[in-house]
């Protein structure tokens, strides 16, 4: 449903596009820093049962102290 403005239909429109494309953004970025940060862990987490008490880089994978 398009309104009639002082500009015609076609700024109703790009307004609503607007909208949704504002709207959209922060929940696209959102999953993708999640998806990011759940990458992450998994790599640390197989990395840390692969090499078990190991340290890699002078870290520890297991224990938070070194």
């Amino acid at each position: 449903m398009y309104m009639e403005t002082r500009h015609g239909t076609q700024g109703v429109k790009k307004t609503g596009l607007r909208l949704i494309t504002l709207t959209c953004i922060p929940s696209i970025l959102g999953h993708v820093f999640i998806l990011r940060f759940m990458y992450d862990w998994i790599i640390l987490l197989t990395l840390g049962r692969v090499c078990g008490g190991q340290k890699i880089n002078g870290h520890s994978l297991l224990n938070s102290s070194t």
